[in-house]
């Protein structure tokens, strides 16, 4: 009997890593990224929550408090598109499986105001996400932003080209 629970040990410890790769994590994640910013340059803050689990967790690039609700995060940002109509360029990077159920992903993003007094700059940053298979779907779980910083801390903002 121990023979089979070491053989079985053995097969679990090393197909765990094997069972991981089998997620194709940067086609998971560069769809789940489409998704988000087609909602986002719709404007549309109900279809850009969609694609979050229910208990999120959210930290703004700006140092807003964090949000942990989809509902907050609806709220934050009906406002955000009603005042400054943003739209958002976002490129995934690199898209690593924790497990089949989970991945990691790190990004870049590009935004900018179209209407209001940042109209026409842009900011820029990173991203790192959490997404996880919720119910048969990938959702976000995580997203935390970052804003890059000019040498006196303050955000960069440049005028689009």
């Amino acid at each position: 009997m121990r023979k089979y629970a070491s053989v079985l040990a053995f097969v679990l410890f090393c197909g765990a890593p094997a069972m991981a790769q089998s997620v194709d994590a940067m086609k998971v994640a560069q769809e789940l990224t489409a998704k988000h910013v087609a909602a986002f340059n719709k404007g549309d803050a109900k279809e850009l929550v969609s694609s979050f689990a229910q208990d999120i967790m959210y930290i703004s690039a700006v140092g807003s408090p964090p949000l942990f609700t989809r509902a907050d995060y609806e709220k934050r940002w009906a406002e955000i598109f009603a005042a400054t109509a943003p739209q958002e360029k976002v490129t995934v990077i690199k898209a690593e499986a924790v497990d089949p159920k989970t991945i990691i992903v790190v990004g870049e993003w590009f935004a900018g105001a179209t209407k209001g007094p940042n109209a026409g700059k842009e900011g820029h940053g990173y991203f790192t996400a959490v997404d996880v298979m919720d119910n048969g779907e990938w959702r976000t779980k995580m997203l935390s932003v970052n804003t890059e910083l000019s040498p006196n801390g303050t955000a960069v903002a440049t005028n689009k080209q």
